[in-house]
């Protein structure tokens, strides 16, 4: 083991320590003996330094695997990131051989699964340059791509492993893909239909609808509307009436509403589908009947008239069902 004297220097603000000879005996240890204290006292009239205690450090000389230019690498990917783009070059710094004579052979580079050790189905690396590129169209929402999740973010993890005679250095790649808004709200069903009473009661529920967007976040957030102006319609889909229904429209004794609700993400840009919808509104006995054309009648009659004699006809109606008196 030798004292590293001069052989090595250290940067007073960083302490990065780099080497200070050209040339180092293969296989020797160096050591060294680093210590750090304040730039400055706390006190301004003082002139004491803290300092802390000596770290010791032992370097090996001798051929070392090529080292990465960062300790992570981490990249975002929209998720409609075109296939053949180039997502990320990585590259090394290479160390020259100790034994001056003997040249080294070219770095390879490797791409695997963190968890599986595989090669990704996603991405393709060169070999000899190092660049990642996408050789798979991503889906940021089809569960059955394999991916890490941390936390509610999809983040694919992998080993970046260069390769240089026989000795090899790894770093971690980290991707995270993005969401884009690429579906559009789905009905679970094109038509809803139902019944009910033309005195409901306002903001009762009368139907639910339900669509479902397979995207994240904001997404997939859903807003309903309806186009109709006697029905509203809530965030969770409940469709009810706004104003009192009439089932009195046609001759029948019931009316049907036919109208149409749409769903609509709150992603950029906003995607939204449409479904019908179909009440029946019933009729209800809630309209007494009325005398026509009024409720005062005269007329007189003799006063030797036989009985059974007819005096007066009056008429009673509801809307157009009629009932004679």
């Amino acid at each position: 083991m030798k004292i590293a004297s001069g052989a090595f220097t250290v940067d007073p603000k960083t302490g990065m320590v780099r080497t200070a000879l050209s040339k180092y005996s293969p296989g020797s240890i160096y050591k060294l003996y680093v210590q750090a204290r304040d730039s400055t006292p706390k006190n301004a009239n003082s002139t004491t330094f803290k300092q802390s205690e000596v770290a010791m450090l032992e370097i090996l000389a001798g051929d070392r695997a090529p080292q990465f230019l960062s300790s992570k690498y981490f990249r975002k990917i929209r998720e409609d990131s075109t296939v053949g783009n180039s997502l990320l070059l990585i590259e090394t710094h290479t160390f020259r051989p100790i034994d001056e004579r003997r040249t080294k052979s070219h770095q390879t580079f490797y791409l695997l699964n963190e968890i599986s050790d595989d090669e990704s189905p996603y991405f393709y690396i060169e070999e000899l340059s190092g660049l990642i590129t996408l050789k798979r169209a991503l889906d940021f929402d089809d569960p059955s791509i394999p991916k890490v999740f941390k936390l509610k973010d999809h983040f694919l993890i992998f080993h970046f492993i260069v390769k240089e005679d026989g000795k090899e250095n790894l770093v971690p790649v980290e991707f995270e893909v993005e969401d884009v808004n690429d579906n559009s709200p789905t009905f679970i069903q094109p038509l809803y239909t139902a019944t009910t009473k033309e005195n409901v009661k306002i903001g009762k529920p009368i139907l639910q609808v339900r669509a479902i967007d397979k995207d994240f976040g904001e997404n997939s957030r859903i807003v309903y509307t309806v186009d109709h102006p006697d029905f509203s319609v809530s965030d969770s889909g409940e469709i009810s009436a706004k104003k009192r229904l009439n089932a009195d429209q046609n001759r029948e004794r019931f009316f049907i509403y036919r109208f149409n609700v749409t769903a609509e993400d709150r992603g950029m840009p906003r995607r939204r589908t449409s479904a019908t919808i179909h009440i029946r509104t019933e009729n209800t006995n809630d309209e007494p009947p009325m005398f026509v054309p009024t409720r005062e009648y005269s007329t007189a009659v003799a006063e030797d008239a036989q009985g059974g004699t007819p005096v007066l006809q009056i008429q009673a109606v509801r809307k157009r069902i009629s009932h004679f008196l």
